[in-house]
């Protein structure tokens, strides 16, 4: 992921065996430099998203664990 343009991104990634993401539950939330200047309060919408998505996948019977990770460019 280019980080040029990008202010802020959120991550989710999940897995079975610690330390080993699964690829089909990873996903990544992305708000531009643009979209902040125009909005900047898109940075909680785009967290409540991540979030939800993480409470989705937060199932034992699926996955044994689910990380969220945040930075700020």
């Amino acid at each position: 992921m280019s980080t040029i343009g990008v202010r802020c991104a959120l991550e989710v990634v999940a897995g079975l065996i610690p330390g080993k993401p699964e690829p089909e539950y990873s996903k990544q939330f992305i708000v531009t430099s643009d979209e902040y200047a125009n909005q900047p309060e898109i940075i909680i919408e785009v967290r409540d998203r991540a979030f939800a998505y993480t409470k989705t996948i937060m199932n034992p019977r699926i996955l044994n664990w689910v990380r969220i990770d945040w930075i700020w460019f």
